[in-house]
């Protein structure tokens, strides 16, 4: 962990880490303070640098920087970069007086004296989507660095001018690469590769996640050729029935065909409960998805502590075309014309007919929606709600653009030459890029690295340029498909339902379920009644009882300071006596 305090004053608290420098410059005093092995610290002449780079047991990887802050004394300028691959959560505060707080945890900034303080005015946007766009935290005046970003932080007479800019920012868009699909396919299975060339010094430290879908397969099929890796690892869901966890067989089968020794490591309901409590208190932040726990699990307990670095796959599927929604089927000629007056009206009729349709059905009702990209009605800001967005607007007496406000700013901001350009930089933003921050803070607090190669900055560039008349091809997710089968991924791989590492069960929320447990805890956030009704089989009702226990626990422990332990105990007492 690390923290940067920049004061005029000069009598800002200093960071208390073991490991810590005082500089003062032009009437500014720079207090650095860091702490672990992973950290390397460097001054000279022209100005100073802190690198966050990956430890192994004995030594720092070499080439793969975490964070890097650099400071030039010459233009008295820093620079705060953080790695979109293999990046930490990094936070930062202004105070009123013009002092910058910089820090890997918030409970740092707490320690100098930060105000830690929950930013109700967000909420709403939190329970739709479960997580909100970098900058924004759920503390107020509180902001994080996004998973591939740069603050740029310029000291002058008064306060620092801060200049944030993200990955997507920087994506050049709109020109194309020409080329066969074959050679897009060969650049892009290079870059991937690439990403991996610092790991190389380290193979016995690398762990390989192998969920069993396409994705992971390409990882682990690399992570074979480039680093000579044979075993995997997978977790799942310990409450799912032995017929609905797909997790489990579509890791075991893919690992038995591609001829991986294979772990799959299980908890227990109990032991994920608790989980759910360590991991709030650890990623600082609601964890959004379920499968959050099962991965804090994963790291602490089912893979060894000398498996440093572990791969995993997520990420980047709309840059390469990997849409599952109206998009994959926009400009095909049998779905214009079923999108067309009479054969839309048609088909309408069939869900309630035959109980099949409804998913290509709302797949033509939004390709025949006509609502502007500045519009809350567009598609696109359905497309990563999770939560019951009428319950919102109901409960906090407000319309849907005052959720949609931040998210359609900023993807109207951007230089996108299309529609599909605007789809796929905001599957960079938002639940994409919070989840990448939240697991890599999951895995530090194991003591280890999450390596995302899909995020790689060279690989979202390439594909990005490649043009949407190959990523959208006959074939559904034909890039990805075709990385997959040139580096030997069996046909049924590609072929079968993709999972997504979702809940099967659709009784998780139920009263008596799965987080009965914890369910009193609802009640810091809405009455007893409120809480009843969106304990639901409906998905969007079930997801806003799951965000409404994250954002409870988050508040005790990351607001009011309770520690994870104590609430444990508390569950545990309360469960007993129930």
């Amino acid at each position: 962990m690390f923290l940067v305090l920049a004061s005029r004053s000069g009598e800002g608290l200093r960071p208390g880490l073991p490991s810590m420098r005082r500089i003062q410059l032009a009437g500014q005093t720079f207090w650095v303070g860091w702490d672990g092995n992973d950290f390397q610290w460097s001054e000279d002449p022209d100005g100073w640098t802190l690198r966050q780079e990956i430890f192994m047991p004995d030594r720092l990887a070499p080439g793969v920087v975490r964070v890097g802050i650099e400071f030039d004394r010459h233009t008295m300028t820093m620079m705060v970069r953080v790695s979109s691959v293999s990046g930490t959560p990094v936070y930062y505060h202004e105070t009123p007086s013009g002092d910058l707080v910089i820090g890997s945890r918030v409970q740092l900034l707490r320690s100098v004296g930060v105000p830690i303080e929950e930013d109700a005015s967000v909420l709403p946007e939190f329970l739709t989507y479960r997580c909100l766009l970098a900058p924004a935290t759920l503390f107020r005046n509180i902001r994080r660095v996004p998973q591939g970003g740069v603050l740029t932080c310029t000291f002058g007479s008064g306060k620092p001018i801060l200049r944030l800019t993200s990955l997507v920012d920087r994506l050049e868009v709109g020109t194309r690469e020409e080329g066969t699909l074959g050679k897009h396919v060969v650049e892009l299975t290079e870059r991937v590769s690439r990403t991996l060339g610092p790991l190389k010094a380290m193979p016995g430290n690398v762990a390989m996640l192998l969920s069993g879908g396409i994705d992971s397969s390409i990882l682990c099929r690399l992570g074979e050729r480039n680093l000579g890796l044979h075993d995997t690892v997978s977790t799942g869901y310990p409450f799912e029935s032995t017929s609905e966890d797909v997790e489990r067989r579509y890791a075991l089968t893919a690992a038995e065909a591609m001829g991986f020794d294979h772990r799959y490591y299980e908890s227990t309901t109990p032991r994920y409960l608790a989980g759910l409590v360590e991991a709030i208190g650890i990623a600082e932040a609601p964890v959004s998805h379920l499968q959050s726990v099962c991965m804090h699990l994963l790291m602490r307990e089912g893979i060894e502590a000398s498996r440093s670095v572990v791969l995993q796959g997520l990420g980047a599927g709309g840059c390469v075309g990997n849409f599952r929604n109206f998009l994959s089927i926009r400009d095909k000629p049998w779905a214009k014309l079923m999108a067309s007056a009479p054969f839309y009206h048609l088909l309408s009729l069939a869900p309630s007919l035959t109980g099949r349709g409804a998913t290509l059905l709302g797949k033509l009702r939004d390709m025949r929606n006509r609502q502007p990209l500045d519009s809350p009605g567009n598609p696109i800001w359905k497309w990563h709600q999770y939560g019951d967005a009428s319950w919102v607007c109901d409960h906090f007496n407000i319309a849907m653009r005052d959720i949609t406000a931040r998210h359609i700013d900023r993807v109207c901001g951007l230089r996108a030459g299309s529609l599909y350009d605007s789809w796929a930089l905001y599957s960079l933003l938002g639940d994409e890029e919070a989840t990448v921050a939240i697991w890599a803070s999951l895995a530090a607090g194991s003591g280890k690295t999450f390596y995302f190669p899909f995020y790689d900055e060279d690989f979202i560039q390439y594909a990005m340029t490649i043009p949407w008349t190959s990523k959208l091809g006959a074939t559904e997710n034909v890039l990805r498909k075709s990385m997959a089968r040139g580096l030997g991924v069996p046909d049924f791989i590609l072929n079968r339902r993709k999972s997504g590492f979702g809940i099967r069960r659709d009784d998780w929320a139920l009263e008596g379920g799965v987080f009965e447990p914890l369910a009193w805890l609802g009640c810091d956030m809405v009455d007893e009644k409120e809480l009843a009704a969106l304990r639901s089989r409906e998905p969007g009702k079930a997801m806003l009882f799951w965000n409404l226990l994250n954002y409870a626990l988050w508040k005790r422990i990351c607001v009011d300071d309770a520690s994870p332990e104590s609430l444990c105990a508390e569950i545990a007492a309360r469960t007993k006596v129930a």
